[in-house]
């Protein structure tokens, strides 16, 4: 018997007409991933926009230790909170502008990789901007590395403190459905 298919969420802009909703259907934010995230991308280079959403408390961080995700179980991906990570990337890391970061850039300074992922529009009563409303999600790269090794460190012992464990290899992973519609693509990114 073939496995059953994941029950995908309501789409997110059922009410958006497109080129892509007239072609494909009326879809989620994301046609082409299965993820509830709407990437909005023609945000992320706006300060006010991605600096405001890293300091959300509806915030969801997912931290990678050596590419290998944080979990609470094999099924079951584990957030941390901007509380948790703040150690290692600083209070708000977006808060200057590019021009700003290259002009104090310094080569012999490790810094954490933060990419922002999307905004899970399913909660509305999250961080909002303009139209867009939603609990925001970033990655995390908190392999333990030159001049932040010490607090990357800090950051794993405190997340194993917590029960949760680094997942090595995508075959340790066996996503409940809801969860791998979501997280899965957020590997991929």
């Amino acid at each position: 018997m073939p496995p059953k298919q994941p029950q995908l969420p309501d789409p997110a802009h059922h009410d958006v007409d497109s080129m892509l909703s007239r072609k494909f259907g009326r879809e989620i934010a994301n046609y082409f991933s299965g993820s509830p995230l709407n990437r909005v991308s023609f945000l992320r280079a706006k300060h006010d926009f991605i600096s405001s959403a890293l300091v959300h408390p509806t915030t969801k961080f997912m931290l990678f230790n050596d590419l290998a995700p944080l979990a609470k179980d094999p099924s079951t991906i584990a957030y941390a909170t901007h509380k948790d990570i703040v150690g290692l990337i600083g209070e708000n890391p977006f808060e200057k502008t590019e021009e700003q970061m290259i002009k104090e850039y310094n080569s012999s300074i490790t810094l954490p990789l933060v990419l922002f992922l999307g905004l899970d529009e399913r909660n509305k009563s999250g961080f909002e901007h303009g139209i867009y409303t939603g609990t925001p999600f970033f990655a995390v790269d908190i392999t333990p590395r030159g001049s932040v090794e010490k607090e990357a460190n800090g950051v794993i012992e405190a997340m194993k403190s917590k029960g949760y464990t680094f997942l090595q290899g995508r075959t340790a992973m066996n996503l409940n459905a809801p969860e791998g519609t979501s997280s899965t693509s957020f590997v991929v990114v």
